[in-house]
């Protein structure tokens, strides 16, 4: 079973934020697996507080992921 929480991204990108941000943190995952552009998770004090989806690449790899299935569906 395919979940996001397993990733394993062929790009890492780890962006700080700062000057009163609502986010601390934003890590991208990238990768040709996934059926998405991107996933962003947005971090605050060392919680998840948002994430984020790019634009689907490849449904059909898409809908192998549960959360992803959702939104498609």
């Amino acid at each position: 079973m395919n979940t996001l929480i397993f990733l394993r991204p062929k790009k890492y990108v780890k962006v700080s934020y700062s000057g009163g941000s609502r986010y601390d943190i934003c890590y991208e995952y990238n990768s040709g697996s996934l059926g998405v552009e991107y996933v962003r998770f947005y971090i605050k004090d060392d919680l998840v507080d948002n994430y984020y989806f790019g634009d689907i690449t490849d449904e059909s790899v898409a809908q192998k992921d549960k959360y992803l299935r959702q939104i498609l569906d």
